[in-house]
């Protein structure tokens, strides 16, 4: 299943395919350290001096990329459940994990 992104979201991550890998990678890492410590404007800041481009474009490039990495992430957790119920259980089970229920 792939994920339906809406338009602002497009206009975010518009800027990656742009650069150089190693600053998607970067970006990469930014939006890991945003999950695990929360938004730094610093980093922002930084990163938009070394590629001149505004802050705003680098926090938004991180914020698709988080984005990006939780809805991928519910959708592995999704698939994993329902594969494993449905090989594993009845329709019966399905009634405790309605949110998971492919019926």
């Amino acid at each position: 299943m792939l994920l339906d992104l809406s338009e602002e979201h497009k206009e975010h991550l518009a800027f990656l395919p742009k650069v150089d890998g190693a600053v998607v990678a970067e970006f990469g890492r930014i939006a890991v350290e945003f999950l695990r410590r929360g938004s730094n404007p610093k980093i922002y800041e930084g990163a938009a001096r070394k590629l001149s481009v505004s802050s705003d474009t680098v926090q938004h490039g991180v914020e698709g990329l988080i984005y990006l990495l939780t809805e991928s992430s519910k959708l592995m957790v999704r698939a994993f459940v329902v594969s494993f119920f449905f090989l594993y259980f009845n329709k019966v089970f399905f009634s405790f994990f309605p949110t998971f229920s492919p019926f």
